[in-house]
């Protein structure tokens, strides 16, 4: 049994007896080489796989990145040759275009020169309507405010176009009786006051048989003072601004008047013939008719002093001048006798006696 032949595995080292103990052995070292060396391979291959998808991708996406390169360098040049031929385009029709549209702006400048001379012939009409407007608002302000303030009273507005002012006030007294009319007129446009104003108002109230005026201007008249507010003319027009609370406390004091002297009237004691010829002097008619009469003298003396001015003016310049023309002959006279001598009379520039 000691003579057994005995091998030594080259591999793991292990003793084996000659036989099929050693080949079993062989086979399964054999087996197990394999299936390590398959697996060796598996890895390498999974290895070389990963590591060549990975250069793949690299690849891909540098292929990526020059294709974008390349389609942004060819949409670049397409947009530069656009650009160009846009810009070859565009000179070409501003070249074609230029002449029409130095035509057109040449139109167009003399339609806007038209334009404004129009607006401005426009706005000046606006202005000019805008400015009646506002007097005709401050007329229809000024008889809602009297209606409003004064219902026992009536207010008739002068029709547009008829001659005369805005409007007539007639007043009642509590028993509902006419005791007088006031007339009214505004003036609100024009920036200084004109006393022509005063008499036309005056002329008017005598036509229309009216005592009392009352002229509402913005513009104030000279001898208007800020704290009086009013001022009269003819003892008859009172002259304010536009101010409300004058407007009611003139209209009252009006109207206080009137019922007193309507008052006194009824009082007055008389004949008949007297009492009509009562009546006649405290109409307004005939107040207002000595006023104008009035006026119309202190018209005509003014006229006449100033045709007395003109002929003293021009009779005292006559007597001037006669006397330089007479100072002169004495000197031509004086000149002759000195240079061709006694000649000419002493007496010849005396003044005949009178008979």
């Amino acid at each position: 049994m000691s003579n057994i032949l005995k091998i030594k595995c080259p591999d793991c080292g292990n003793i084996f007896d000659a036989g099929s103990a050693f080949n079993d052995h062989v086979e399964k070292t054999r087996k197990e080489e394999k299936i390590k060396a398959e697996r060796t391979a598996q890895l390498n291959a999974e290895k070389k796989f990963k590591s060549d998808n990975e250069k793949l991708e690299k690849e891909n996406l540098k292929l990526k990145k020059d294709k974008e390169k390349d389609e942004e360098k060819i949409r670049k040049e397409e947009r530069e040759k656009a650009s160009k031929d846009a810009e070859e385009k565009f000179n070409k029709i501003n070249e074609k275009t230029t002449k029409e549209n130095q035509i057109n702006n040449k139109r167009l400048l003399d339609r806007l020169a038209k334009s404004e001379q129009n607006n401005r012939e426009l706005q000046k009409i606006i202005n000019q309507k805008s400015t009646e407007v506002q007097g005709e608002v401050q007329e229809e302000l000024i008889e809602d405010f009297l209606r409003r303030k004064f219902p026992s009273d009536s207010v008739t507005p002068i029709k547009k176009g008829e001659k005369g002012g805005d409007c007539i006030m007639t007043l009642h007294n509590k028993k509902n009786d006419e005791i007088g009319k006031i007339y009214f007129e505004s003036k609100d446009r024009e920036k200084v006051f004109q006393e022509k104003w005063v008499d036309k108002l005056l002329k008017d109230m005598q036509e229309r048989n009216i005592g009392y005026g009352i002229l509402v201007s913005v513009s104030k008249p000279k001898d208007l003072k800020k704290d009086d507010g009013y001022v009269t003319r003819h003892n008859c027009i009172i002259i304010i601004e536009m101010n409300y609370r004058l407007i009611h406390s003139v209209v009252s004091f009006v109207k206080d008047n009137l019922e007193t002297q309507s008052q006194n009237s009824k009082d007055f004691d008389g004949t008949a013939e007297m009492k009509r010829l009562w009546e006649l002097i405290k109409s307004d008619q005939f107040k207002q008719g000595l006023r104008v009469l009035y006026l119309k003298m202190l018209k005509i003396e003014k006229n006449i002093e100033k045709q007395k001015k003109f002929f003293e003016k021009n009779i005292a310049d006559q007597e001037l001048s006669l006397l330089e023309m007479n100072q002169e002959l004495k000197n031509i006279v004086l000149s002759f006798r000195s240079k061709v001598g006694t000649i000419l009379p002493d007496n010849l520039l005396d003044k005949p006696e009178d008979k």
